[in-house]
């Protein structure tokens, strides 16, 4: 919230510097996705924990929704220097039926992650169907980096709630 306050105040402060203010306000834009980001964390563990997550299945266009998540990584990549490929199997259908918002919010997860813990190289995210008949597909999404990995022996951390992977290196 500090960041987007004080991104937006000194944007304010150099209207006459357009670079700048460009600047500014692509850094406010990715502080508020990181603080929306957040809050919906802290308002899904709520639901969780009182047993009222629902799964709200629409259609949705699969093309949007990784440009959406595309669009929203790629600043913290370029900030970074780091290349950010994306890779989407020409047979997948455009049009899913299913929990858009949930999707996107795990797509996020592990794409954040990944560029946050990659200082250099790159990081691929790779979306295809694992199966797939007359209705239903099985989504498989992938994400590959040349960050600093994770410890065969902490893989089980990972799906610990509240748990950190190595604090000390992290």
């Amino acid at each position: 919230m500090n960041a987007i306050v004080g991104f937006t105040a000194l944007a304010a402060s150099h209207l006459d510097n357009k670079e700048q203010v460009k600047d500014y306000l692509e850094k406010v834009s990715v502080s508020s996705q990181h603080l929306l980001s957040l809050i919906n964390d802290i308002l899904d563990f709520s639901k969780i924990e009182a047993g009222r997550l629902d799964i709200l299945p629409v259609a949705y266009d699969l093309s949007s929704t990784i440009l959406d998540v595309t669009n929203m990584v790629l600043p913290r990549a370029k900030a970074k220097e780091i290349a950010f490929n994306v890779q989407v199997d020409k047979a997948m259908p455009h049009k899913l039926f299913g929990d858009e918002m949930r999707l996107k919010q795990c797509m996020l997860n592990l794409l954040t992650n990944a560029v946050k813990y990659t200082e250099r190289g790159s990081v691929t995210f790779t979306v295809s169907a694992a199966k797939q008949d007359d209705a239903r597909i099985l989504l498989q999404v992938q994400v590959l980096d040349t960050g600093i990995g994770i410890k065969e022996e902490d893989l089980q951390q990972l799906f610990s709630p509240f748990e950190r992977v190595d604090t000390k290196r992290n």
